[in-house]
């Protein structure tokens, strides 16, 4: 799962509710490895990698990946360099994520999942679009409804209060524009807290893969 690149370092990237890494693949920068694993991989087999990685690892999590990140670096806290969190909520809602569960089992899974993903872009109809016509039909084959009601249910108990206390190894990244997780929640929840937190001032939508100014800000 890890590789190293020529600095001995790994780059591990947990995705969160109903993307696949394909969606990631596009957009990853030259001169580095990235290692892209959904969700749904299963934590012992993460776990085992981990384990097996001589360290150095700088993991981003996304949305919900951001629970399973956590997860791995509390527990192997010496394999890690860094951990990114990106578009993140302090905490769910659990009425917008039944609501979310209702619209799922009442439409097709393709319907759903349409609704889905235009909101993950939006403000980036360019990204939307590529991600539509080169991804769509692939995620439709490889996730099913129940897969995506057991994420769901995970974001229920994802609050970002039962990893406390953070650490300098940890850092949120957020764009300035998200219609799933909105900003102002975490800007607020990192102030509070005290916490290392960067604004993508340029970018849009809750899947911000495609921002360069996110790939020039993770090499910095």
């Amino acid at each position: 799962m890890l590789r190293n690149n020529l600095n001995n370092t790994s780059f591990l990237i947990i995705l969160g509710l109903g993307f696949l890494p394909e969606a990631v693949y596009y957009y990853l920068p030259e001169g580095a490895t990235y290692e892209v694993v959904p969700y749904h991989t299963p934590l012992f087999v993460s776990e085992k990698y981990i384990r097996r990685s001589p360290g150095n690892i700088i993991c981003l999590g996304w949305s919900l990946g951001g629970k399973k990140s956590l997860h791995l670096f509390r527990k192997y806290p010496s394999k890690f360099k860094h951990l990114y969190l990106l578009n993140q909520s302090p905490r769910w809602q659990p009425k917008a994520i039944l609501q979310e569960k209702k619209y799922l089992q009442r439409h097709s899974l393709s319907r759903y999942l349409s609704a889905y993903y235009n909101r993950c872009f939006q403000g980036s109809p360019e990204a939307r679009e590529v991600f539509m016509k080169k991804e769509f039909f692939h995620h439709r084959r490889q996730l099913n409804r129940s897969l995506l009601l057991e994420q769901l249910d995970t974001l229920l108990d994802y609050q970002l209060d039962k990893y406390l206390p953070f650490e300098e190894k940890i850092t949120f990244i957020h764009t300035r524009y998200d219609a799933v997780a909105p900003l102002s929640p975490l800007h607020h929840y990192c102030q509070q807290k005290q916490l290392r937190y960067h604004v993508l001032k340029k970018s849009m939508g809750h899947f911000p893969f495609h921002s360069q100014e996110l790939w020039k800000y993770l090499r910095h």
